[in-house]
C-alpha cells in the first residue's frame, strides 16, 4: 500500500511536470505578441506670478520716469515662472522659450509699437541696465534650459526702457496705454 501511495505521487509530479512543459513549449510556426509602452512627452504647467497670475501691470508710470530711470534699470518688476504638473521628472533637454511682438528699433516687446521709443524687455539679471547684453530677444529666445526637479520656479524681471542710445524717452510720443504680450512655450525634445 505504501508503494501505491508513493507511485501515485510520483505519477502526480511526473504529469504536473510535462503539463506545465506542455505549456510551456513553443508551438510550431509562428506566434504573435504584443508590447505596451508609452512614451509622454515631458510638459508642464506654465504659471506666470508677477503682480498677478500671468499679469505683471506696471500700472501708471509718471512720464518723468521715462526720462530718469529707464535707462539705468530702476523701471522693472519681478516676476517668477512657475512649472507645475510636469509628466516626468526627466528634464533633459528642455527648455522654455519666450515669443511676442519683438520690435527691433525698441528693442524690446510691444503689441503696438506705433511712434512709441520705449519697449518692455525681459531678462533674468536683477540690475540690468540699458547697455548689457541680457535681455531675450529674436536670436536669445531661450528663457530657461536646465530645468530640474528641485528647481521648478525661477526669477525674471520685466524692464520699461527707452530704446538703445536713447536715454530720455520722456516725450508725447509715449503718453497712453501700452501692452505687450509673450508666449512661453515648454519645449520636450
Amino acid at each position: 500500500m505504501n508503494l501505491f501511495k508513493y507511485s501515485g505521487f510520483l505519477t502526480l509530479i511526473a504529469s504536473t511536470l510535462f503539463i506545465n512543459y506542455s505549456v510551456a513549449a513553443p508551438t510550431k510556426g509562428s506566434q504573435t505578441f504584443e508590447f505596451n509602452l508609452t512614451v509622454p512627452k515631458n510638459t508642464c504647467n506654465i504659471q506666470v506670478v508677477g503682480t498677478s497670475n500671468n499679469i505683471v501691470d506696471f500700472g501708471n508710470v509718471a512720464l518723468a520716469k521715462l526720462k530718469s530711470d529707464s535707462a539705468s534699470g530702476k523701471l522693472k518688476l519681478p516676476f517668477s515662472i512657475n512649472l507645475s504638473d510636469c509628466r516626468s521628472t526627466h528634464f533633459d533637454k528642455n527648455y522654455i522659450t519666450i515669443d511676442g511682438n519683438f520690435v527691433a528699433e525698441n528693442n524690446g516687446y510691444l503689441d503696438d509699437a506705433g511712434s512709441k521709443t520705449f519697449a518692455i524687455r525681459i531678462s533674468d539679471k536683477e540690475n540690468a541696465v540699458q547697455s548689457d547684453d541680457v535681455f531675450f530677444n529674436t536670436t536669445k529666445k531661450t528663457v530657461w534650459d536646465n530645468i530640474s526637479e528641485n528647481e521648478m520656479s525661477k526669477q525674471y524681471y520685466a524692464y520699461l526702457m527707452c530704446k538703445d542710445g536713447m536715454s530720455d524717452c520722456a516725450s508725447d510720443a509715449n503718453i497712453g496705454a501700452f501692452k505687450a504680450t509673450f508666449t512661453l512655450t515648454y519645449v520636450s525634445d
